[in-house]
């Protein structure tokens, strides 16, 4: 019987002290695809303190064709065959850290905004010195290149509409402006929320 007691009394003081971080506290991750004039997708962890203060810490990737590529670069059936994905690519890698404010949009909080700013340490890689090759082959590319990359700051703006729908599960939409030298992201992501998101409706 003691025994018995004893894992009741472990079960309600952990149920109890769930009950308390869930009413103050959340932790969810989110991961979708972004769209504006690079696309790509993001995955990120997230924090909220009293659904008012967010915290996130997000990892961004993002390509779009390279601005240098020359007007008549075809690819090889190898590359073709690749869908796309083994293009030649200005890309911008990110990862960064944001801070922002919540406000409920109904009094249920199954909408809400989340503005937030942060920073971000990005790295850019763009295809360079576009040689034309001496013979097209079927599985090559018409033009070889070299790879430039290097690391920069930024600075991003993101004011998120929040939907939880329900404490576990929702979604967002994610308009961000992401700002660094020489380069500048705007776009809108599109978000699945898995997690602790909100606390429970009364």
């Amino acid at each position: 019987m003691k025994k018995i007691l004893l894992m009741f009394s472990l079960l309600m003081s952990t149920y109890t002290i769930h009950a308390q971080f869930s009413e103050n506290h959340a932790i969810y991750g989110t991961t979708g695809l972004d769209f504006g004039n690079y696309f790509g997708a993001n995955f990120g962890l997230n924090y909220t303190y009293q659904e008012k203060y967010s915290f996130r810490l997000e990892g961004t990737i993002r390509a779009r064709s390279s601005a240098s590529e020359p007007d008549d670069f075809s690819v090889g059936i190898g590359r073709a065959l690749s869908l796309g994905l083994a293009g030649p690519y200005d890309n911008i890698r990110t990862t960064q850290l944001l801070v922002g404010r919540i406000y409920k949009l109904n009094p249920k909080g199954t909408i809400r905004l989340n503005i937030s700013v942060g920073v971000g340490f990005a790295t850019i890689s763009q295809p360079e010195n576009w040689q034309r090759a001496d013979h097209f082959l079927f599985f090559g590319d018409n033009y070889t290149w070299d790879t430039y990359k290097y690391n920069t700051i930024n600075f991003i703006i993101s004011p998120k509409i929040e939907f939880p729908f329900t404490r576990h599960y929702g979604l967002t939409l994610s308009p961000m402006v992401q700002i660094n030298k020489g380069r500048t992201y705007v776009g809108i992501g599109i978000e699945h929320m898995f997690g602790l998101l909100r606390k429970r409706n009364k």
